[in-house]
């Protein structure tokens, strides 16, 4: 499962619409931070010998490089018609990808992700 992460002086416009996206998508059964939980359920699911491992397949740090900003314009433009039905309109979700998309051109970024992966076993 992976986690998202990132830094960014957010404007107060950019942080209400993000909350709006992370809450419509967590309505919806989508949790974007379920790797940090995944020791934990392992372990209250009564599994032993549980191994944990952490990931990280995305970095950008400083300005993306240009390839980098042509998949998050794909993938933006692929998930505009859910920005635009959770944050109001066509528009919002235009001026939020174009907010996440100047914040990958600046020379402060940092973002991540990992991927954690949890095994255990469970008794019979």
């Amino acid at each position: 499962m992976a986690n998202f992460c990132g830094t960014t002086r957010k404007t107060p416009r950019y942080s209400e619409r993000l909350k709006k996206v992370v809450a419509a998508l967590t309505a919806s059964g989508f949790d974007p931070f379920v790797g940090r939980k995944l020791f934990w359920l392992a372990q209250n699911a009564g599994l032993t010998n549980i191994e944990v491992q952490a990931e990280c397949y995305h970095l950008i740090a400083g300005e993306a490089e240009p390839h980098i900003l042509k998949q998050w314009e794909l993938k933006l433009e692929i998930a505009k018609p859910q920005l635009a039905r959770v944050l109001g309109g066509e528009t919002e979700a235009e001026e939020q990808s174009r907010a996440f998309l100047e914040y990958l051109r600046r020379p402060d970024t940092l973002t991540y992700s990992t991927i954690f992966t949890v095994a255990g076993e469970k008794s019979l």
